[in-house]
């Protein structure tokens, strides 16, 4: 074998292990955040090796969601210490500083963004070769060693021409996968939600190996006048997406074609619709039957009051008030949600005058908490009438 034979066949060598590196650590990343969305209520530390005890990174569940800490003491040495570079780094994944240490808060829906930050911490900045090489505390990962390179999950293509239904199906949980960082999950008839900030929500659904519908729900219980104008304005504004009422609820709507499939399209249109979904929530309230706001504003709901009691009392997060809601049906549901509305802008007006600070608290923890209720009454019954939506 040649000089130049030899050189190449270390290159290829390298580069399996290279590949299976990068497979480790995606097997990390996703075991590290499903551990952590199961629910453990224990503390998880992850230290670059055994030996070092000076610097680790602690998980631990707070009021506003996961908080990752930066632990370490003040004469470590590189590249555990906090230089000019980590300091440039942590910012970028969103850490705040706190006296000496740092800190990263998500909420409990973003836990592959933590798993993400962990991630980047260990490996980028503690140089850290291979996530074998970290020691986990408080929970079991359930991960071996070095994967070999055929245990690399298949590539994703820039651009795809699927010849089936189910091929399409197969592309588009492959590239949104890899957006998540874990598999999509589905609801019973096959769409695909996706939540965003704010109470943003959209589904994605395979419609024909022709087209990827990506769509969100608007309003419900629209006033028919304002609706129609409604989509005027916004089909105007935004004259990529097609706006339309499906009996007496308002939906947005974007084709992605599928012939070819590119999978950075999807991910765009997914963006994009989360943008709209966040951008006009106000239509809610704006676009709902005046009938409906009077008979919310007149009629309190003595089921919504002990719901509220109770998240008072026991500040239940919305992840669990979905639970609890998920029985419910759905005119309940969009009554509940205006009714919440109503009592959150009750809440506060009523804090503008007072001039106690602590009153002002109280009424706007208050307020925070309506919104949190209407927010979640509103994603439950939108996640039931999308169920129920037939396939077009």
């Amino acid at each position: 074998m040649d000089e130049s034979e030899q050189v190449e066949e270390r290159s290829s060598r390298g580069s399996g292990v290279d590949d299976a590196v990068e497979t480790a650590w995606r097997a990390f990343r996703r075991a590290l955040a499903d551990g952590l969305a199961a629910g453990r209520d224990s503390d998880v530390e992850l230290r670059p090796e055994a030996e070092v005890d000076c610097t680790v990174l602690q998980i631990t569940r707070g009021d506003d969601g996961l908080e990752l800490w930066w632990r370490g003491d003040d004469d470590v040495e590189e590249p555990y210490d906090l230089d000019g570079r980590a300091d440039l780094v942590l910012l970028d994944l969103g850490f705040e500083w706190l006296s000496d240490t740092s800190v990263l808060i998500v909420p409990e829906r973003e836990v592959d963004r933590l798993a993400h930050a962990a991630s980047v911490v260990l490996r980028d900045l503690w140089q850290v070769v291979h996530p074998a090489f970290v020691q986990v505390t408080g929970l079991d990962l359930g991960l071996g060693g070095m994967p070999e390179p055929d245990a690399e999950e298949p590539a994703l293509p820039a651009i795809v021409r699927p010849s089936t239904m189910a091929d399409l199906t197969y592309w588009v949980d492959l590239a949104l996968g890899e957006e998540f960082g874990h598999p999509p999950h589905k609801n019973r008839d096959g769409h695909i939600p996706v939540r965003g900030e704010d109470g943003a929500a959209v589904w994605i659904t395979v419609r024909s190996r022709r087209s990827v519908e990506v769509w969100t729900i608007l309003a419900t219980e629209v006033g028919f006048g304002k609706a129609h104008r409604a989509v005027d304005r916004l089909s105007r504004r935004h004259p990529q997406v097609r706006f339309f009422l499906d009996a007496d609820t308002l939906i947005a709507s974007a084709s992605v074609s599928a012939q070819p499939f590119v999978p950075e399209q999807l991910v765009g249109a997914m963006n994009g619709m989360l943008r709209i979904s966040r951008g006009h929530a106000g239509l809610r309230h704006e676009l709902l039957r005046k009938r409906r706001r009077r008979e919310a504003a007149e009629h309190p709901d003595t089921d919504l009051m002990l719901l509220f009691s109770s998240i008072w009392t026991n500040d239940v997060d919305a992840d669990r008030l979905a639970l609890r809601l998920s029985g419910s049906d759905i005119p309940r549901l969009r009554r509940w949600a205006t009714l919440a509305d109503a009592m959150a802008l009750t809440a506060a007006d009523a804090q503008r005058p007072s001039r106690a600070e602590s009153v002002i608290d109280a009424r706007e923890r208050s307020a925070r908490k309506w919104r949190r209720v209407a927010r979640v009454c509103r994603r439950v019954a939108n996640q039931e009438l999308a169920r129920r939506r037939p396939a077009s």
